[in-house]
Formats: structure tokens, C-alpha cells, sequence
């Protein structure tokens, strides 16, 4: 958890430095935080299935109901799953629209 989320920052502070080392500094600059922020409302939305699948099987394991366990986390996987699949077409298909925004 922790690890993680440091290793993310410390690499996106990375990024953003790099960033201002190239030809355009400013477009590079603006793409980086433009990225930036779109890969944190993706994970936000990850997060939260995350977070909500581990709640329910994890209440469902404290009632010792392994089958409904492994149903929720099944289910928690394939939401995560669609969730990817919208933002991956979101993203493909808007990529024309997206930068006018």
C-alpha cells in the first residue's frame, strides 16, 4: 500500500522534472500533468472497487461464507475489469476530443 503509492508519487515528481528537460518544456510540461490527471481519476475509480469488493469479502469471510467470498471477489474483478474496458474505449475513441476540453 504504502510502498506503492510512494514509488507512484516519487516517479510522477520524476516525470514532471524530466519534463521540463525536453525541446517544449511547456507542451511537455502540460501533456505530463494533463496525463497525470486523468491517470488519477482512473485510479480513483480503482481504488474504489477495490476497496468495496475487499469490504464485501471480507464480511463474507468473517461469516465463514467462503462460496459467497470467492462470488463477491469474482464479481469485484469482473466490475474492475468493465471499469478498464469503459476508460480504455473512453480514451481511444475520445483521444480527438479529450484535448479540447
Amino acid at each position: 500500500g504504502f510502498v506503492q503509492s510512494a514509488l507512484e508519487w516519487i516517479i510522477a515528481e520524476i516525470a514532471i522534472i524530466l519534463s521540463g528537460f525536453v525541446a517544449h518544456p511547456t507542451i511537455a510540461l502540460s501533456t505530463t500533468v494533463i496525463l497525470n490527471n486523468l491517470f488519477l481519476i482512473v485510479i480513483a475509480f480503482s481504488l474504489g472497487t477495490g476497496n468495496a469488493s475487499n469490504i464485501r469479502v471480507g464480511k463474507y469471510i468473517g461469516k465463514a461464507q467462503v462460496d459467497k467470498a470467492k462470488r463477491a471477489a469474482r464479481v469485484g474483478l469482473y466490475i474492475a475489469l468493465m471499469i478498464t474496458v469503459v476508460f480504455v474505449l473512453l480514451f481511444y475513441f475520445g483521444r480527438d476530443a479529450l484535448p479540447r476540453f
